[in-house]
């Protein structure tokens, strides 16, 4: 297969399966695949429209369907479907491919997160992070298991177990405050 963009030897392919059920398949050479995804090459205003339709194939599906919802719901439309600070909708929101404000994440945060579980397959990074970020990852992941087994103390009324899990998670805190302390004195280097 050819790169759709190029036309080099593709070594990429993304499946698109709209919602309608047609099957889509874009092709990209290791050149593009590394361009588009790294962020690089976006300075030309034909290079970022070639992204943006990659997107919108991406997205395309969700978009349409997101548009005739609103469309179907503009007599009675919800408070919920604008952020009542900008005023954008979700679908615009998908069209720009940006929030309009800090208070859309939470407006739309259950679209957002169906959204990003069906591109990711997952609301958590699974990838890889740089090496001297491991440690403050591992530290937020043990943090997080710290929390819910608070939650689980408190359903089970273990009321000083869960203090000692609080206490825990403070230590990890302030060890995640110092590692990042230290990360970003290392970067002003």
């Amino acid at each position: 297969m050819k790169c759709i963009h190029c036309g080099k030897e593709a070594m990429m392919e993304i499946r698109l399966i709209p919602l309608d059920g047609k099957e889509e398949e874009i092709y990209l050479c290791r050149e593009c695949m590394e361009k588009y995804f790294s962020g690089q090459g976006m300075d030309s205003s034909e290079e970022f429209s070639f992204f943006q339709e990659v997107l919108e194939k991406l997205l395309g599906s969700l978009l349409t369907e997101v548009k005739e919802n609103e469309e179907g719901n503009s007599q009675e439309e919800e408070p919920s479907t604008r952020c009542p600070f900008c005023n954008s909708s979700l679908f615009e929101i998908l069209q720009k491919g940006k929030l309009g404000c800090e208070h859309c994440y939470e407006t739309f945060s259950e679209k957002i997160s169906e959204i990003i579980t069906s591109c990711q397959g997952s609301l958590h990074h699974q990838g890889k992070v740089p090496e001297a970020y491991e440690e403050v990852m591992e530290l937020l992941q043990e943090i997080e298991a710290e929390k819910r087994q608070i939650e689980e103390d408190i359903v089970a009324e273990n009321y000083e177990h869960a203090a000692q899990v609080r206490d825990r998670i403070l230590q990890l805190t302030a060890k995640v405050e110092k590692k990042r302390g230290e990360l970003y004195a290392d970067l002003e280097k």
